[in-house]
């Protein structure tokens, strides 16, 4: 849903997001300042739609090829664009195991907007073909309908959508809310670690005005191992005082973004940098780096 938060909205006031299924809509309106008019006046704005425009009971939305959280196959020449799957909050990477099965790591809800959603988790997820994996009624497979997902001193989360194409599956692994989970890889040789597990980046929050100001320790600015046959999750790599370096400035993890693995057989993690703690977005020049990980 637009709202403040989209930062893009004075340049691109017409963008909203698209459903990839036939979808009526239970017709929630959300109130924010109106920042696109000089008058006083507050902003109404439904699901779907951009900002300012509204829903009504019963609405009927189209379904939409490039549907908003999909993940698209496409032909090397760019022909028959196909979508695989919806209803992922933000997708950032994906990757096939050993048994070519496709995951993809999905950063879930935060706690703010128009319609915030508090606690939601990460996730390491499998795709199927023509899965709805539950954006925006439904968080890991849960409905935001749950208490937990209640911000504080907020109202609680209502369904959008009264006809959810299918019951969203449960993700494979999960992660703490504002892990920011971004690139995987899955191990291919038993001389690191056990076979096939996957090691996961954890960019960590860009908003710490929602997170009290801080990062939260141990969660984020870290790269977690995903046991492949339980998807249980620890921690394989972390700064002694589990804070990014600029909280702290004792060296180490910035911002792990990526990982892969060398035909040396060595685990190299990209950090995307050092960025200014009263402001996650800035970041200093220069302060990016390549860790390189062998087994001792």
């Amino acid at each position: 849903m637009v709202g403040l938060d989209n930062e893009w909205l004075n340049e691109h006031p017409f963008l909203y997001d698209y459903p990839g299924s036939y979808l009526i809509l239970n017709g929630q309106n959300f109130e924010t300042e109106n920042v696109m008019s000089a008058a006083d006046e507050p902003a109404y704005t439904g699901a779907f739609t951009c900002f300012g425009a509204i829903n009504r009971p019963y609405e009927v939305q189209r379904s939409f090829l490039k549907a908003s959280g999909s993940i698209m196959r496409v032909n090397t020449d760019g022909s028959d664009l196909e979508r695989i799957a919806w209803g992922l909050r933000n997708p950032v990477q994906i990757n096939f195991d050993q048994y070519n099965r496709m995951f993809v790591t999905n950063q879930g809800y935060d706690s703010r907007g128009s319609r915030p959603i508090a606690n939601a988790p990460d996730e390491l997820v499998i795709v199927t073909e023509g899965g709805w994996y539950g954006w925006p009624d439904f968080s890991a497979g849960m409905p935001i309908t749950l208490s937990r997902f209640q911000p504080e001193g907020k109202t609680q989360p209502e369904f959008l959508i009264t006809n959810h194409p299918s019951e969203p599956p449960e993700p494979f692994a999960t992660f703490p809310p504002y892990s920011s989970v971004s690139g995987f890889a899955f191990n291919l040789n038993p001389n690191f670690g056990p076979f096939g597990d996957a090691y996961v980046a954890e960019f960590g929050s860009l908003g710490f005005k929602f997170t009290g100001g801080r990062p939260f320790l141990g969660i984020g600015h870290r790269v977690s191992k995903v046991n492949m046959v339980d998807g249980e999750v620890s921690t394989f790599a972390i700064n002694k005082s589990s804070l990014p370096v600029y909280a702290t400035n004792e060296g180490g993890f910035g911002r792990p973004i990526d990982i892969k693995f060398g035909p040396d057989e060595a685990m190299y993690i990209l950090d995307f940098g050092v960025s200014k703690l009263e402001d996650p977005s800035f970041f200093f020049p220069y302060t990016g780096a390549i860790w390189k990980v062998t087994k001792s």
